[in-house]
């Protein structure tokens, strides 16, 4: 009955720490109203419209320069695969 007592005398670990969750997500849930009075959505709001206006222009860059990439990288292959293809003709 000893062994029983003192197991029940001490809290586990895991208890403890529930409570400990259980504390801090009550008070965090009391301030959410506090803390979203205090924040001012227009500066934000401002923000976000004028990365979205960036974004056409960043897509523009990204359009122009694909086709030029897509020629190098052809133009590459092209010179590599003659460039090995001569290279065996010397090796002979």
């Amino acid at each position: 009955m000893s062994e029983i007592d003192s197991i029940q005398k001490t809290k586990p670990l895991s208890l403890i720490k529930f409570r400990l969750v259980a504390l801090v997500s009550l008070v965090s849930m009391s301030l959410v109203g506090f803390a979203s009075a205090a924040i001012d959505f227009a500066n934000i709001t401002a923000l976000i419209n004028e990365v979205i206006l960036i974004i056409p222009g960043l897509l523009n860059l990204v359009i122009g320069i694909a086709p030029i990439i897509i020629t190098i990288a052809v133009i590459s292959f092209i010179v590599m695969f003659i460039d090995r293809i001569l290279s065996m003709m010397k090796m002979r």
